[in-house]
């Protein structure tokens, strides 16, 4: 019997045990260790086959523009008008009844389920299909047991998929039971165990009878997707307890399985949470051996608990991940662990502290001991180590250094981040400001201190920067500053990046947005009727978003609403001419500081996110910008074309599109604050994450680039973006080729 990923060479180091069973055959100890040295002649620098990314199961594309009914359908789904959409589901072309169950997906319209109920019979698979799908979206008691009428009666594989999916996020604990008595086809046997699984998360308290039993048996399964959709709830499960009849199931089924079984990325959490010290064994193999760079990151965070953590060997693994783990994100989860608790431990504080005197190249590891090391008394080695992250250009480790040198007491902590907001370069300038604004109320040591940093927002308000002028603007808004001249400071700085910035003839830049609105803000915080006219004449300016931050800042001001203003975001509505442009199959490129990523779009099925992102990406928007939130085997995050730190946007929000595409790995996704705020951020996907599907827009996938995609860390850069337009797959090279290894146009 196989072992799955036992180590079958104990001579050789630990955690090069899993490169030398990937790299060679059964060799000879000698030979082995001269491979432990070489370390495959390639690890080092991730030289490993990438983790392929596949085509996520599609609805069949629409031509938006072959009928005119498209485009109304489109318009009505934009401004989320279920009963307008009402009528298209009668409509005598099959077409445009899907059309319309696919635009209440997005709606969400509870009026309208009734009706798309009794699309479930309609003739046409097509529209069966959307119907199902929109029913998954809208939160309707007892809707499950509507669904399963259907599926009992349903044979088209393509609607029974999209039936079941709704009845897991929608189906109830009633429905959970029945469904449990459905023989699903082979086909549809994932699909069936996701959705038992959503339903198990969805209960309150213990998942129906028989759902945990049913899941941990298919652990067995020949199928990999099979395996892996069955343990996708365990590793989900919050409560190990829902699920601990099945253990022992569990830990046998991870012993057989390959070193590479994806399945293994959410049992490992599952164990985890469970905190047997006999699974610390288990995990910390994973973490050792497995080949998957997402099974190990899911180890060390499994590891994380007190009871794996004070068992021996534990700490020593994690140190060995982090320390050489070809894959940075493995490194980072092993130090994030390593600093769970309350109270780091001493001892790995001590040897924290030369591992961060260390190779600065790995700094996102060094991170999670910093607070820590602060909170301990060592605050001078934070600082000296922000200090060299400086000296060596790495910008984004100085920033999260900042963070926590920030948070500390003491005058000299002070100096330290006036001396950083004197710093060239002009993002560690802006974290230096922004915790200086946010500093001064506790230890702005008096007169002279307020006039310290009356004088750095004063200078910074009228800079280049544009975050650090939002932060700058935003602290002298503040009464305690009027002695210093902030009103005045004010003024001047409307004066010099205000006005110039509104009259120029180019278009209001997005960065400038933000400015210009904490200018306004600040405006009406300072409680100085002098700056009235200011916002008055705000109130006239073209562009929505100033008149709304005058408007706000008048209302601070003087407590009354501005009446008979024009506030909301405009619409934003289907543009024909763009999806013209773009075709029904555009690529977007993405030039990054790790390597190029190409995605395919399908505007088909979220025109106004593909045109939203096409408009941002050719104007150079994302240029730039940084990949500013990276959780490891979950999404790498980008795209902030505002302020650039993860909390801007291009200064208005598109309507939430709700695709069929599931957030499979290489999944391309919009970020959201909730339904109908998406801005221009985005997130790649490192592996399936169900709960995402029908809760954010997915428009795209990876085609090219999945090593990138692994590679890519928090602080990364988006170096250029560009989307170009492809009419189809049979118009050129294949779907998921790289075809045009030129530069993307410009």
């Amino acid at each position: 019997m196989t072992t799955g990923f036992r180590s079958e060479s104990p001579l050789l180091p630990p955690f090069l045990r899993w490169r030398v069973l990937r790299c060679a055959a059964p060799l000879l100890v000698a030979s082995l260790l001269t491979l432990a040295g070489s370390a495959c002649a390639g690890d080092a620098d991730l030289s490993q086959d990438p983790i392929p990314v596949e085509q996520p199961p599609i609805r069949p594309l629409d031509d938006l523009l072959a009928l005119p009914e498209f485009l109304e359908v489109l318009e009505l789904q934009t401004r989320r008008d279920g009963a307008g959409l009402a009528p298209f589901l009668a409509h005598g072309t099959p077409e445009i009844r899907a059309r319309a169950a696919l635009a209440l997906a997005s709606v969400q319209d509870p009026e309208q389920w009734e009706v798309l109920r009794g699309l479930l019979g309609d003739p046409e698979a097509s529209v069966r299909r959307d119907a199902a799908f929109a029913l998954g979206q809208i939160p309707q008691p007892d809707g499950g047991m509507a669904l399963l009428e259907a599926l009992e009666g349903e044979d088209v594989v393509d609607v029974r998929l999209r039936i079941i999916e709704a009845l897991g996020k929608r189906g109830g604990q009633l429905a959970a039971g029945e469904l449990l008595e459905v023989e699903p086809a082979p086909e549809e046997r994932a699909a069936h165990l996701l959705a038992l699984g959503r339903l198990a998360l969805n209960t309150d308290g213990f998942p129906p009878t028989g759902v945990v039993a049913t899941l941990a048996r298919h652990l067995y399964s020949g199928d990999e997707r099979v395996r892996e959709a069955a343990a996708y709830y365990f590793g989900r499960s919050p409560n190990p307890q829902a699920w601990l009849v099945a253990v022992d199931v569990i830990r046998e089924a991870m012993e057989i399985m390959a070193p590479d079984a994806p399945a293994l990325m959410h049992l490992g959490v599952a164990l985890g949470r469970l905190r047997d010290p006999e699974d610390g064994v288990r995990l910390t193999r994973l973490l050792e051996e497995a080949e998957d760079w997402r099974i190990r990151t899911n180890a060390a965070r499994g590891l994380a608990a007190p009871e794996f953590l004070e068992s021996p060997g534990t700490r020593e693994a994690l140190w060995g991940a982090m320390e050489s783990d070809p894959y940075e994100h493995v490194a980072v989860a092993a130090a994030e662990s390593l600093t769970t608790g309350f109270q780091v431990p001493e001892g790995v504080l001590e040897r924290a502290g030369g591992w961060i005197r260390g190779d600065p190249t790995r700094w996102r590891t060094h991170f999670p001991f910093l607070r820590p090391l602060a909170t301990a008394g060592e605050g001078e080695a934070v600082v000296a180590w922000t200090r060299r992250q400086a000296r060596e250009g790495e910008v984004m480790a100085v920033v999260r250094g900042l963070e926590v040198v920030a948070a500390m007491n003491g005058p000299e902590i002070t100096d330290v981040l006036f001396e950083m907001a004197d710093h060239p370069d002009p993002e560690v300038r802006a974290a230096a400001v922004a915790s200086l604004a946010g500093r001064w109320p506790r230890e702005f040591g008096g007169d002279e201190g307020l006039t310290r940093y009356a004088e750095l927002f004063a200078r910074e308000v009228e800079a280049e920067n544009p975050l650090a002028a939002s932060s700058a603007a935003r602290a002298l808004g503040h009464p305690v500053f009027h002695p210093y001249g902030s009103v005045q400071i004010l003024r001047d700085a409307w004066e010099v990046r205000g006005l110039p910035t509104l009259r120029s003839e180019e278009a209001l830049g997005i960065r400038e947005i933000p400015v210009l609105e904490a200018l306004l803000k600040a405006m009406g915080d300072t409680g100085d009727s002098l700056l009235l006219p200011i916002l008055d004449s705000a109130l006239s300016e073209p562009d929505y978003r100033i008149r709304r931050a005058a408007a706000e800042a008048r209302r601070e001001l003087t407590g009354q609403e501005v009446q008979g203003l024009d506030l909301p975001d405009p619409e934003r509505r289907p543009d024909a001419a763009a999806l013209v442009a773009l075709g029904p199959e555009p690529e977007l490129v993405l030039e990054t500081s790790r390597g190029r990523l190409v995605f395919r779009l399908l505007p088909d099925q979220a025109p106004l996110t593909v045109t939203s992102i096409a408009e941002l990406a050719n104007a150079g928007a994302y240029d730039g910008t940084r990949f500013h939130r990276v959780i490891p085997n979950f999404v790498a995050q980008g795209g902030d074309v505002g302020l650039g730190d993860g909390t801007g946007g291009p200064g208005y929000a598109i309507p939430s599109e709700f695709t069929q595409i599931p957030f499979l790995r290489g999944v391309i996704g919009m970020a959201s604050a909730g339904k109908d705020t998406e801005g221009s951020q985005f997130y790649l996907t490192h592996s399936m994450q169900p709960h995402l599907d029908g809760g954010y827009t997915a428009f795209g996938w990876v085609i090219s680039g999945e090593d990138v995609m692994d590679r890519i860390l928090e602080g990364d850069r988006i170096e250029a973006a560009r989307v170009r337009p492809r009419s189809s797959p049979s118009s050129g090279a294949p779907a998921g080729s790289d075809h045009d290894s030129g530069d993307p146009p410009g």
